[in-house]
This record gives structure tokens, C-alpha cells and sequence, in this order.
């Protein structure tokens, strides 16, 4: 179980999903530069409401708290189980991006598996939809910041909001080895 063949082809998968990671965590990084360039420029800061203020930070704990509860609602050790008793097709695991293409040599390893191996082959379905979910929450909380920065013409409003996305963001790094792991586990 858990083959470095698995590994290997998993690996095309996990370099997008790092890339998808890292240029969504880079872009939090670009609001805050771009929060502290026009306070730069401005004549300095503005009073913004305080209940305005107020209001979007209760709002990004909720959402922070969204972002935390994403894998309890859509990664269940029920879900993965029941993922884990399909048998997938080795043809449509063999699949490249480019539709009804297939490679050979990609099939022929895939048959070679163990039927868990195969099945640990489709997870990374399962779990790309909560890993967008989760990275579109974490931005939305620096965008709130980005949003009381350029209200108040100041770029300490930012921190709070950048520090939380990104500290959320590195709970959802992608890893493929607690997946497979997790998955193997809950197997039947």
C-alpha cells in the first residue's frame, strides 16, 4: 500500500496543487504591498467606523472558522471510506488533462497496483474541492483587510487580516503524505 509508484503519479497532481497554494498565499502577500504603497501615498489615515471595523473582523473569525470546518464537512472519515470501496477505472486514471487521451505506459502502471493503490489514485478528487474552498476562505479574510486598509488610508488595519489568511493557508498546505496515509487507513 501507499507504493512510490502511487507517489510518482500522484506527484503531477500535488505540483499543481502546491503551485495553486503558493500563488494564492503569494497574492495575500501582493495586498498587503499594495495596502502599504497607497498609505504611502496618502495624507494620511482616515477614521473608519468602528462598528464598520468591528464588523469585519467578526466576520472573518466566522469565516476563519468556516475555513477550519471545510475538511470536518467534506473530508469525513465516512466520505474517504466510501471512496476508498469504489473500484476506480484504471483507463480513467490513466487519463492525461488533454480529454479521451491516455498513456500507455501511465496505464500499464496503474494496472500493476494493488486495488487500494488504485483507489488511493482518486483521492486527490476528493480532495481538491475543499482545498479550493479553503484557499478562496483564507484569501477573502486579507481581502477584508485590503478592504479596511484602503478605507482608512493606513496599512496597519492589513496585519491582523493578512496574518490570519495566511496562518489559515498553512493549515491547508497540500501534503500527500497525511492523504494517503489518512486514506490507507480508513480503507476497508
Amino acid at each position: 500500500m501507499n507504493s512510490p509508484v502511487v507517489r510518482e503519479l500522484l506527484r503531477p497532481v500535488m505540483f499543481v496543487n502546491s503551485m495553486l497554494w503558493g500563488l494564492l498565499t503569494a497574492s495575500i502577500f501582493l495586498y498587503g504591498l499594495v495596502a502599504y504603497l497607497l498609505a504611502q501615498r496618502s495624507a494620511g489615515p482616515t477614521d473608519v467606523p468602528e462598528a464598520f471595523q468591528l464588523a469585519l473582523a467578526g466576520v472573518a473569525v466566522l469565516t476563519g472558522l468556516g475555513s477550519l470546518a471545510v475538511p470536518r464537512i467534506f473530508l469525513s472519515d465516512d466520505r474517504i471510506r466510501e471512496a476508498m470501496r469504489k473500484e476506480p477505472d484504471p483507463e480513467v486514471l490513466s487519463r492525461h488533462s488533454a480529454p479521451g487521451t491516455s498513456s500507455d505506459e501511465r496505464l500499464r502502471q496503474i494496472q500493476s497496483l494493488s486495488s487500494t493503490d488504485r483507489k488511493l489514485l482518486q483521492l486527490p478528487g476528493l480532495f481538491f474541492t475543499p482545498f479550493i474552498l479553503r484557499l478562496v476562505i483564507n484569501e477573502s479574510i486579507a481581502i477584508y483587510g485590503l478592504v479596511l486598509a484602503l478605507m482608512s488610508h493606513s496599512f496597519e488595519p492589513m496585519i491582523p487580516f493578512a496574518v490570519a489568511a495566511i496562518a489559515l493557508n498553512l493549515t491547508c498546505m497540500p501534503r500527500l503524505e497525511p492523504m494517503l496515509d489518512r486514506a490507507a487507513r480508513l480503507a476497508p
